[in-house]
């Protein structure tokens, strides 16, 4: 079967370092953490897991219906990555799309690269000969992915900090803890606003809906339905059923069209 078949593969494509080949066979098999895993060790390029990351991201909160590879060289702008690769002017709109884009992704593909990043520099400072970069520089890979995807659903800042080495200084985080405090209070205060505005909303519609309530017709004695130009009130002082429009007009029930 495609299973057994593509578990052969894997390790002959690992013996003739098909390190590409290798990415996309991992992601079709839903494997994203092995294909990652490929993107920043073997082939040593983070912005292409960058941009892995925001293509799942956006395949699972079903925003593309057609499937974009991720060593195209011709990507939406939308994929592009905003942390690592060229700088662009768009870079922090595409950032809010591809947040906005995860909002119901199980996978965190984000928190993934984040982990990855993490045991590639624990391996750079023990094994320094199995790593294409020095830890120093996978350190500052993982600041710039925290700080540039700071407030992201896949990164809550809870669990960040229970996953980064005990021994980095909290001097070290203090711009991103400072941008993630910024953000939270940002999203608390805009929710305290919506809150207060639906608050006054709801009270201007109760308010219309009392004083509609309290209007009233009056009745005569004398006063006929224009339908029928028979009187609301009969001789013996016994009114009749009747409608009332928004204009005061009056009919009787059973004239009502």
């Amino acid at each position: 079967d495609a299973e057994g078949l593509n578990s052969e593969l894997l390790p002959r494509l690992e013996a003739l370092q098909l390190h590409e080949e290798r990415v996309v066979l991992c992601s079709r098999e839903n494997k994203h953490y092995e294909a990652l895993q490929i993107l920043t060790i073997d082939l040593n390029d983070l912005s292409r897991a960058e941009i892995y990351c925001r293509l799942l991201m956006a395949r699972e909160a079903q925003r593309i219906q057609e499937k974009f590879s991720v060593f195209s060289a011709d990507l939406p702008a939308w994929a592009r990555g905003v942390v690592f690769g060229p700088k662009k002017s768009g870079a922090k709109e595409n950032q809010q799309d591809a947040a906005a884009a995860a909002g119901e992704a199980r996978t965190r593909p984000l928190m993934l690269f984040l982990r990855i990043l993490l045991d590639a520099h624990k391996g750079a400072t023990e094994r320094p000969e199995e790593y294409k970069k020095v830890s120093a520089e996978y350190r500052e890979a993982i600041l710039a992915l925290l700080m540039g995807y700071a407030g992201h659903s896949d990164l809550p800042p809870n669990e960040v900090l229970g996953i980064l080495p005990a021994n980095w200084t909290l001097e070290g985080i203090a711009d991103y803890l400072s941008k993630c405090a910024r953000i939270c209070l940002h999203q608390q205060r805009a929710s305290m606003l919506e809150e207060n505005l639906s608050s006054m909303a709801y009270l201007k519609t109760f308010s219309a809906w009392t004083k509609e309530r309290m209007r009233k017709v009056n009745i005569t004695v004398d006063r006929c339905c224009p339908v029928c130009n028979k009187r609301f009130v009969d001789k013996d002082n016994v009114g009749k059923a009747f409608v009332a429009y928004p204009n005061e007009t009056c009919v009787h029930f059973t004239c009502e069209e």
